[in-house]
């Protein structure tokens, strides 16, 4: 049997990602915004991948989720 979570995590300090159906996600972001939808783990990945490089958390959910294609490393 497994255990699920019967309220949401929140903090005010990092990223919460859940893992929703088929290959989606839904990730909260420290501010209370949050994103569900079009976060596939590709996207995802790309985000932290951002993040990771410096973006902020504004530019790297523009550049990985909303401009499809925009970001590709050669």
């Amino acid at each position: 049997m497994e255990d699920k979570r019967q309220k949401p995590v929140s903090t005010k300090r990092g990223i919460i990602l859940y893992k929703t159906k088929n290959d989606d996600w839904k990730i909260d972001y420290p501010n209370g915004d949050y994103r569900y939808g079009r976060a596939t783990t590709r996207k995802l990945v790309n985000f932290i991948l951002l993040l990771n490089e410096g973006k902020t958390i504004d530019q790297a959910d523009e550049i990985a989720f909303e401009i499809e294609g925009k970001y590709k490393k050669q």
